[in-house]
């Protein structure tokens, strides 16, 4: 399971951020970014080149595509249990 943070990444590498339908198929984020990193090992996103400065291009993967297009998860309750 991804996180809202992590769904929201991949639908803003697709430009589904602004648009119904993908747009685009990346996103620059530092190399070592903890979603990013979640996102490679989940198999939803691949990295390319890492640029200097430490950015990476980030693609999404025909599987992130998927999962992308899904419903946002449930945002983490606030209240006390």
């Amino acid at each position: 399971m991804i996180t809202r943070k992590q769904h929201d990444i991949l639908r803003t590498a697709l430009g589904l951020d602004e648009s119904t339908t993908p747009t685009q198929n990346h996103i620059c984020r530092d190399a070592d970014d903890p979603d990013c990193q979640a996102l490679l090992h989940a198999n939803l996103m691949t990295a390319g080149i890492r640029m200097q400065g430490g950015l990476t291009y980030f693609f999404v993967t025909d599987y992130g595509k998927t999962v992308a297009k899904e419903e946002q998860p449930e945002a983490p309750s606030t209240e006390d249990k």
